[in-house]
């Protein structure tokens, strides 16, 4: 057999586009594995913290908390979208560590963000909703993709092996190249998407509870809808989640949805960062834009109130627009 390696070189670029496509296959299998297994652990009810971490994992944590904040007038944002607090410390851990960040960056939501990533508080989140059962750890997130990148190394490896051996034998190596060109997109597609993915991919009790605030969520708004058409509304519990009322408001939006999500829809528009601004590049954490604290006119408005037509105002009673 006058073949190098003992295989011809269609048969060998058959082999090598199989191992191409190995992970593409494997690593879906693994990680649904990986949700199954870490999701018969949960003992607790989320709160509405746990409940972001889930959906969106840290930043959507930080997100919840300045909506809830900018809700209860303990912060405050400007047009611009920077945050300033009103000597206000709250008794929520999570609250506390962002109303310390706000006093301490300048106060803009990426500042805020990046720096609550690594906050005692948050870690504190991440421990509790991974040892619930509510999340896979990052541990064994991260342990799939480096061996998808270490499969994807090799592969490379020898494929360039195979151009090699192949061109000191005087073989054409065309369609070789092409396929550790392939290779090597891969390796460097697998490494993008692993420093793109976000921490706290909800395990299979996670999902549960998402749905589950999600339909809470529904249900209240059915049931505020029922009462303002003059029917009175029946809210149903929603099992396994004590508390479900915190789900239904503006916070709770922002949690489960992002902070495009939140319901006053003036003053989530006032606070959408511009193309190029606050949160662009923000990745697969989440985002959006928040409201409860708009700016209008230059002038920081506190928690509810909105901007626009009709004479809305700001604050207590300062005009809006101009």
């Amino acid at each position: 057999m006058d073949e190098p390696w003992g295989i011809s070189g269609p048969g060998f670029l058959g082999l090598y586009a199989v191992l191409l496509l190995v992970p593409i296959v494997v690593k879906p299998l693994w990680v649904a594995s990986l949700k199954r297994a870490g999701g018969g652990r949960q003992s607790s009810v989320p709160d509405v913290y746990h409940l972001a971490y889930v959906a969106g994992g840290p930043d959507r944590v930080t997100d919840t908390a300045i909506a809830a904040l900018v809700d209860s007038e303990r912060l405050r944002v400007s047009s611009s979208g920077r945050l300033t607090d009103t000597g206000t410390i709250p008794t929520d851990s999570v609250e506390a560590a962002v109303v310390r960040h706000v006093a301490t960056t300048g106060g803009t939501v990426r500042q805020v963000r990046l720096r609550m990533r690594v906050d005692n508080a948050m870690y504190a989140v991440e421990r509790e909703v991974t040892e619930s059962g509510l999340i896979v750890s990052d541990d064994k997130r991260r342990t799939v993709w480096r061996s998808v990148m270490g499969f994807y190394a090799l592969v490379l490896v020898l494929g360039i092996a195979r151009w090699i051996n192949g061109n000191s034998h005087g073989r054409s190596t065309g369609y070789l190249t092409w396929f550790v060109l392939a290779a090597v997109a891969a390796l460097l597609l697998t490494r993008f998407l692993m420093r793109r993915d976000r921490p706290g991919l909800a395990s299979s009790a996670g999902d549960k509870v998402l749905a589950e605030a999600r339909e809470a969520r529904q249900r209240a708004e059915n049931a505020e809808q029922t009462e303002e058409a003059g029917a009175p509304g029946q809210r149903s519990p929603v099992s396994g989640l004590a508390g479900a009322g915190l789900f239904a408001g503006a916070v709770g939006a922002v949690a489960l949805g992002g902070l495009a999500m939140y319901p006053d829809e003036e003053l989530s528009d006032a606070m959408m960062p511009q193309a190029g601004g606050l949160f662009s590049g923000n990745g697969s954490w989440g985002g959006g834009n928040y409201g409860g604290g708009s700016s209008c006119g230059g002038s920081s408005c506190g928690g509810g109130s909105s901007c626009g037509g009709g004479g809305s105002s700001c604050g207590g009673g300062g005009g809006c627009g101009g």
